[in-house]
């Protein structure tokens, strides 16, 4: 069993921390609609056709494991 860590007695270094928020990290006002651009980034139709032939290749698969099962 792992022993607890004690918690560290010693402040971070200024020069580790992280920079303070900029004018640039802020949030840009059309940020809703810049990330419902990123839920279309998948193009289902160009995958179906693989996708297809893999389900019908893995219900072969385990349609042949079952006749060798039972056998």
């Amino acid at each position: 069993m792992a022993t607890p860590v004690p918690p560290n007695k010693n402040p971070t270094p200024k020069e580790y921390l992280p920079p303070p928020p900029t004018p640039e990290m802020k949030q840009p006002a059309d940020y809703k609609k810049t990330l419902q651009a990123h839920k279309d980034h998948r193009v289902v139709s160009k995958c179906y056709e693989f996708f297809k032939a893999y389900r019908e290749c893995k219900k072969n698969w385990q349609e042949q494991r079952k006749r060798d099962r039972s056998s």
